[in-house]
């Protein structure tokens, strides 16, 4: 049970990830409080503190709050900012989050039907595994689970 609620709780997260990158592509959605924001920046999932010091060609916007604007830049890696040697802001494309979500309901979703194959072929309860060699009854001993003949 706790895996199936993993895996729709992965998948929520890779369709929410994959429509806010398309979304985001051309876009900026940021929570500004002073000096520090927080959003997603042109598809980028983006944390940044500018209280280390702000760069003289950067013009700041220091209004608090939600605020949504277009973007004219596009970028696919991530970043690590640094200022004055300290960490000052991370930069995660929201493809990769998408990547990150998205592998574990995938593998999932291809090992069942593979497993269940694998068994049929073994002469084993597509269940639970057990060999059904010599079962005569029509169902599994071990888990009750009725034998599919074919």
């Amino acid at each position: 049970m706790i895996r199936k609620a993993v895996i729709v709780v992965l998948t929520l997260g890779a369709v929410g990830t994959l429509v806010g990158w398309v979304v985001t592509i051309r876009r900026s959605v940021v929570y500004n409080r002073g000096l520090f924001q927080v959003g997603v920046v042109e598809g980028n999932f983006s944390v940044q503190d500018w209280s280390t010091s702000v760069p003289p060609n950067v013009v700041m916007n220091l209004s608090q709050g939600w605020y949504v604007s277009r973007s004219s830049s596009f970028y696919w890696m991530p970043a690590i900012y640094y200022r004055n040697g300290s960490l000052a802001g991370v930069r995660i494309p929201l493809w990769m989050l998408f990547l990150l979500f998205a592998t574990y309901p995938t593998i999932a979703f291809i090992r069942g039907p593979l497993r269940r194959s694998r068994r049929r072929k073994r002469g084993e309860c597509v269940n639970c595994g057990y060999n059904l060699t010599g079962n005569v009854t029509g169902v599994c001993s071990e888990c009750g689970t009725k034998i599919e003949v074919g």
